[in-house]
């Protein structure tokens, strides 16, 4: 029976992941970093390490909840070696290795008959002038020599898609957990 400690750990490491994600959102968004003496590029990739490592941590800390989930975790992990990979996943190269640095913020314009949405919601920052609304273009973060990925998809999209990905994981790992085991047919 998988450990809860091990399903609240994983959890509280995936919020880890979302704070930074939120802090990689702000940075991205104002052009301006939080702390001083970093350009916001450079603070983005300090967020992105860290996002990419709480995302890790969520996943090992199942390895902790018994034999079953152990298993699991691991081929988790197996599954998505672009994140995970010894010396060549974006997490592994990130901590062990050197800041995994995105490409220059640039706008790649949709394929011909779409449209480039971003419906992430930014932290609240400043606030606005009433009545005024904000349409100026500035170029996101993409991943640019990283072949595992769509040259298309943002570095945040990415990474909110992997959240997702794991959140899903452990509530499936919950659900597992909860289910009485069928017997064995003959």
């Amino acid at each position: 029976m998988p450990s809860k400690k091990a399903l609240n750990s994983a959890r509280a490491k995936l919020n880890e992941a979302r704070f930074f994600l939120a802090l990689m959102d702000r940075v991205e968004t104002e052009r301006t970093p939080i702390t001083n003496g970093q350009t916001f590029e450079q603070e983005y990739t300090y967020y992105l390490s860290a996002c990419l490592n709480g995302c890790y941590s969520a996943v090992v800390c199942l390895e902790d909840g018994g034999k079953l989930l152990k298993g699991a975790a691991r081929a988790f992990k197996n599954e998505r070696p672009e994140f995970y990979l010894r010396e060549f996943g974006l997490r592994s190269r990130s901590v062990h290795y050197g800041p995994v640095r995105p490409g220059t913020p640039r706008y790649i314009p949709p394929q011909p008959g779409a449209v480039n949405f971003n419906f992430s919601v930014p932290q609240a920052s400043a606030p606005q002038q009433q009545g005024r609304a904000d349409f100026s273009l500035y170029g996101t973060f993409y991943f640019d020599d990283e072949k595992d990925f769509d040259r298309t998809a943002t570095v945040r999209d990415i990474c909110s898609r992997h959240i997702g990905e794991i959140a899903a994981f452990i509530d499936q790992c919950e659900k597992d957990a909860s289910e009485p085991p069928q017997p064995a047919s003959n």
